[in-house]
């Protein structure tokens, strides 16, 4: 698992100012199982972070990617996450120091988005006719035990 941070130095934001972090964070910052961490691109991140009254304001822009299998045909399928504008408010009193460390903000985003089930075709699978045809196939009996008696 990657150490790797996103920090602010709360002092550089006082009166008020705005402040931009731009940059990448390798999946395995996301702490997460490391089968999860094989499934995601590197995230491109965006940060507008700003302190108003007693509260941070963060403003995040968050683009990878996931691979998924379609769950049709198990065909590997990247899917773009994409984050626009989101907002996150941090109250300035559950920060302990000046400095506070954004990933979990960055992951938490990144991860609402991220899909858990896809389909190739967008939604129409050239496979899908075989395995309904499966599902609707008439069973010999609703019970495996009928035959016994």
């Amino acid at each position: 698992m990657s150490s790797e941070q996103v920090l602010i130095d709360l002092r550089n934001l006082e009166g008020g100012e705005q402040c931009t972090l731009k940059g990448v964070l390798l999946a395995a910052s996301l702490s997460l199982d490391p089968s999860e961490t094989k499934q995601f691109s590197v995230i491109d991140y965006e940060l507008e972070l700003q302190i108003v009254g007693e509260s941070l304001i963060v403003r995040a822009d968050i683009r990878g990617e996931k691979k998924l299998p379609c769950k049709i045909c198990n065909q590997t399928l990247h899917c773009p996450i994409e984050v626009s504008r989101a907002s996150e408010v941090v109250s300035l009193d559950g920060i302990k120091g000046y400095k506070m460390d954004l990933t979990t903000i960055i992951r938490n985003l990144f991860l609402m988005e991220a899909p858990e089930v896809v389909e190739c075709n967008s939604g129409s699978c050239i496979e899908r006719g075989e395995v309904e045809n499966f599902l609707k196939r008439k069973r010999l009996s609703s019970s495996p035990f009928d035959s016994l008696t």
